[in-house]
C-alpha cells in the first residue's frame, strides 16, 4: 500500500504540471559567418557580437578541407577566415550565449564541391573524412557538424553521378561515428529545395534517417541569374509562375521533402536577412517579373554583387525606397530607380512561422546573423532573429512527445 500511495500523488503531480516534462520548443538555428568581420565600419560583425538568449543553435561558417590532406577538414576555410583562432573563440562562446548549441558547417557556395564528391567517393575517403570530423569537434568541445555542399550530383559544381549513393554513405559513416562517440552531437545537412536537386543528388529518405535536421534553403529561388526581377522567397504559387518557377517556393518546397519520406520534425526552415538585388532595364517597368540587366548595386558594406543585408534594406526604406507587396507570394520588395530588391520582413515572416506550425516542423534557421540589423540602424537590434526566436518560444518542439504513465495495479 505503501508503493500505492506514493505512486497516485506522484500522478496527480505529474499531470498537473505537464510543462515540466516537454522537451522543448522548436528550433532557432542561426548562421555566423566567419568572413564578416571584414566588413567596413558598421557592418563588421564578429563573433563578440553574437547575441545571448536569441539562438538555439550557433552555426560557424565555414571551415573548409585540408590542403595536405583533401579527404579531411581543417578548422580553417583560407578564403574566408584568416583568424587561426576563429574556431577556438567560437567555441568559448558557450560561457556567454546560454543555452545555445554550436556547431561547425563545412561547404557553402565558395567551397568546390568536388572536394566534397571526392570524399564521398569511397570507404577509405569516408574513413578519413569522419575521423577528422570527429576529431575536430573533440579538439574544440563543439555540439556538432553540418554539410553545406552546394550539390551532390551537379556537374557544373564537381559533382558526378556516383554523389547521390555516396552523400547518403558518407552521412551514415558520419552518423554511426557520432553514436560510437557518445557525446550526443547533432549531424545537420542544409539542402536545396529545388526538385531537380533533389532527384540528382539526394537519397532523401535516406539522408532523413541519418542526420538528425535538415536545413532546408527556402531563401535564394530567385535573382538576378533569371533576368526578370522576383522575390526570392515566395510562399506559394502566384498566377504568373510557370514551367520551372511554378511549384519553386517556399510551400512547395517544404511539400517536396515531406513528400520523398522526410519526417517533417526533421526539417528546418530557411530564412536569410538578405535581399536580393536588380538592376531594371526601364524604369517605368519596375514590378514583379520587370525586365531586368543583372544584379542591383552593391551594398556599402556587404560589397557583394546580387544581395544585400537587410541593414542596408531598412536604410533604404528610411530613405524613401517605394515599399510594395507580393500580395500572393506574402513578400515585400522595394525600388528607387533602376534599382530594386525582394527581400522579407516581420509581416512576411508571420506567414511563415504559419508554415512551421501548419506542418509541424522542426523551427527555423537564420542566414545569417551578420546580415540581420544587428547594430539596430533602423530602431529595434536584431528585428528578424527576435522575432523569430520569440515565435518559435511559442512552438512546441516536434520532438515533443506524449508521457504514458504505466502503473503496477497489483494489490488495487
Amino acid at each position: 500500500m505503501l508503493q500505492n500511495n506514493f505512486l497516485i500523488p506522484l500522478l496527480i503531480f505529474l499531470l498537473a504540471n505537464t510543462e515540466a516534462i516537454e522537451k522543448g520548443n522548436a528550433l532557432t538555428v542561426c548562421f555566423f559567418s566567419n568572413w564578416a568581420i571584414y566588413r567596413p565600419g558598421i557592418g563588421r560583425y564578429s563573433l563578440d557580437d553574437i547575441p545571448n538568449g536569441l539562438c538555439s543553435h550557433v552555426l560557424y561558417s565555414f571551415v573548409g578541407f585540408s590542403d595536405k590532406s583533401p579527404h579531411k577538414i581543417t578548422e580553417m576555410n583560407p578564403k574566408d577566415d584568416t583568424d587561426p583562432n576563429g574556431l577556438r573563440r567560437f567555441s568559448e562562446l558557450r560561457t556567454r550565449v546560454e543555452g545555445a548549441k554550436l556547431l561547425v558547417s563545412i561547404g557553402g557556395w565558395g567551397q568546390d564541391g568536388s572536394q566534397f564528391s571526392k570524399a564521398a567517393s569511397n570507404p577509405v575517403s569516408r574513413q578519413q573524412f569522419t575521423e577528422s570530423v570527429v576529431s575536430l569537434l573533440n579538439a574544440f568541445e563543439l555540439d556538432g557538424f553540418n554539410i553545406h555542399w552546394l550539390w551532390p550530383g551537379h556537374s557544373s559544381r564537381g559533382g558526378t553521378s556516383q554523389d547521390k549513393t555516396n552523400f547518403a554513405l558518407l552521412l551514415k559513416d558520419l552518423s554511426d561515428a557520432f553514436e560510437r562517440d557518445g557525446h550526443g552531437r547533432e549531424l545537420t545537412v542544409t539542402a536545396p529545395v529545388e526538385e531537380f536537386r533533389l532527384n540528382e543528388g539526394y537519397r532523401v529518405a535516406d539522408i532523413c534517417r541519418q542526420v538528425d535536421y535538415i536545413y532546408l534553403t527556402t531563401y535564394d529561388l530567385r535573382g538576378m541569374w533569371n533576368n526578370f526581377t522576383d522575390v526570392h522567397a515566395p510562399l506559394e504559387t502566384r498566377s504568373f509562375d510557370s514551367n520551372a518557377f511554378k511549384h519553386f517556393n517556399v510551400k512547395d518546397g517544404v511539400s517536396s521533402w515531406i513528400n520523398k519520406g522526410c519526417p517533417p520534425g526533421k526539417l528546418v526552415l530557411g530564412i536569410a536577412s538578405t535581399g536580393r538585388t536588380y538592376t531594371l532595364q526601364n524604369t517605368l517597368i519596375n514590378g514583379l517579373g520587370a525586365p531586368s540587366k543583372g544584379a542591383g548595386e552593391m551594398g556599402e558594406y556587404t560589397k557583394s554583387e546580387g544581395y544585400v543585408s537587410y541593414y542596408e534594406i531598412c536604410k533604404r526604406i528610411q530613405d524613401g525606397w517605394i515599399v510594395r507587396r507580393d500580395v500572393n507570394g506574402m513578400v515585400p520588395y522595394i525600388s528607387h530607380n533602376d534599382q530594386w530588391i525582394g527581400y522579407d520582413d516581420v509581416l512576411s515572416l508571420k506567414e511563415k512561422v504559419k508554415l512551421v506550425r501548419q506542418r509541424e516542423l522542426a523551427g527555423t534557421m537564420i542566414y545569417a546573423l551578420d546580415m540581420d540589423d544587428f547594430r539596430g540602424i533602423c530602431g529595434q537590434q536584431y528585428p528578424i532573429t527576435k522575432f523569430i526566436a520569440g515565435e518559435m518560444r511559442k512552438i512546441p518542439s516536434a520532438g515533443e512527445y506524449e508521457i504514458v504513465f504505466g502503473i503496477d495495479r497489483e494489490g488495487y
